[in-house]
């Protein structure tokens, strides 16, 4: 073989050759390193815009069922001829609206409020709308005639009452409310439960209640936007839609909204919805009509995107995805 052929064979690839190839593979793992970061970046989008439908789903479904029960009270409503009366207590020991089941409140009056915790003050977030919601639900009927004058009532079936709780007796013509003096412990197998409940100077309930008279409980909930004291990734808190029960127990409903809106149906004479500022309590609420601001909770967008803030264009600093969600209830009449 002739040496110099067999030098050149031994002496590989020349410097511009490597160079080359250099880049190409440089080039292409520029290229892989894209594709994955873009298909990393559509995947929390999607997860993003994913999270926030969920959660669009979820407040239909938990605040639905709030305004659908708002001012149920069993086999028919509260209306002005019904008779209500105190057991043992007096109208000023809860807060309880006859006349209006829904009705907005704010920040500052709810300071005055006693049963308000200084923990539920502090969590929730300063100028977004507040709204109060009376129900009564889970019911359970008399198993016999009764008038309290032992100092309890039994009921069919096995009831979670805790002691303090607010209840209300109605056989559609007239309503006693007391509290419950103790605990109700239950068990599968039960069949009626006794309840003990505070009568105070009277002797019994205000008239012997037949057999199938409804036993439910009160509850006066609080709907709000409230501070989680967690932290996205990036450091910045995260808000959530809250209720909390006057008395006491606060659930989580909704994470990753930032923001709600409260706006009532009707005006006297039109089929207008006006907002929460403008309502007195003169004015029937027919209707309630609720805007939420959700997020997803975590930056996965690759630009900060502007949203509206009543009518005003934001620019946020983050690069969450925001969408307004609105979804409007009746409120039944009352009969």
């Amino acid at each position: 073989m002739n040496l110099k052929l067999l030098i050149r064979k031994c002496q590989g690839y020349t410097i511009t050759e490597l160079l080359i190839g250099l880049g190409l593979g440089a080039f292409l793992i520029a290229s892989v390193i894209h594709i994955f970061l873009s298909i990393k970046q559509t995947t929390k989008y999607q997860q993003g815009i994913s999270r926030i439908q969920e959660n669009m789903q979820v407040s239909s479904v938990l605040l639905g069922q709030w305004l659908r029960g708002a001012g149920d009270y069993g086999c028919n409503r509260l209306d002005e001829q019904m008779a209500l009366r105190w057991i043992g207590m007096t109208a000023t020991d809860i807060d309880f609206n006859r006349e209006h089941p829904v009705y907005p409140t704010t920040i500052e009056k709810l300071r005055h409020n006693p049963k308000i915790s200084a923990v539920t003050l502090m969590r929730i977030k300063e100028n977004t709308d507040i709204i109060l919601m009376n129900r009564i639900h889970q019911f359970y009927k008399l198993n016999d005639y009764q008038d309290a004058q032992d100092g309890k009532i039994s009921v069919l079936g096995q009831p979670s009452y805790n002691k303090n709780d607010i209840l209300f007796l109605t056989d559609c013509q007239n309503i006693d409310v007391f509290k419950v003096v103790k605990d109700v412990n239950t068990h599968p197998q039960q069949v009626t439960t006794d309840i003990h409940i505070h009568l105070g100077e009277q002797p019994s309930l205000t008239k012997l209640y037949p057999p199938g008279a409804l036993l439910g409980k009160l509850e006066s909930e609080l709907i709000y936007i409230g501070d989680t004291a967690r932290k996205n990734q990036n450091g910045n808190p995260i808000f959530s839609l809250y209720a909390t029960d006057l008395n006491g127990r606060t659930l989580e409903l909704v994470e990753g909204v930032e923001d709600m809106s409260v706006e009532f149906c009707c005006v006297p004479e039109t089929d207008q919805y006006y907002p929460q500022a403008m309502w007195t309590p003169e004015q029937k609420i027919n209707a309630v009509r609720i805007k939420l601001l959700l997020n997803s909770v975590e930056d996965v967008q690759s630009v900060p995107t502007a949203y509206k803030q009543k009518d005003i264009d934001v620019m946020p600093k983050d690069k969450l995805i925001r969408k307004w969600w609105e979804q409007e209830w009746a409120i039944r009449s009352r009969v």
